[in-house]
């Protein structure tokens, strides 16, 4: 976890333009300015936020996973159900009975 995710896990609300301003000069970020109320953390404060936090990150990490996968899941189910809309029309009952059957499996990778 890099100093901006830490902070922004530690700190939600405050602001990187006015709160708690980073640089980087090729060294990796570090804290320019710090608006908030109480001194610049140190190093071993981060260091401990980043050991505290890691579990919050963690789970942060798999939700986002968890919803580009799931976009996936949903996009493929809506083309199933516009394909079965089709076969519908065109009386094609296999062709109804494999995409339902797609269907269900695609759901029950959204309920794991």
């Amino acid at each position: 976890m890099n100093i901006p995710e830490l902070l922004q896990l530690k700190f939600p609300s405050a602001s990187f333009l006015k709160d708690i301003k980073l640089q980087d000069d090729g060294q990796g970020a570090y804290i320019k300015e710090w608006n908030l109320p109480g001194p610049v953390p140190t190093s071993e404060q981060l260091t401990q936020w980043s050991i505290d936090l890691q579990p919050q990150f963690d789970l942060q990490q798999e939700d986002i996973l968890l919803e580009g996968l799931n976009k996936d899941v949903m996009k493929q189910l809506l083309d199933i159900d516009m394909k079965s809309i089709r076969a519908l029309r065109e009386n094609a009952g296999v062709q109804i009975q494999n995409l339902e059957a797609q269907a269900m499996d695609l759901r029950a990778k959204l309920i794991k």
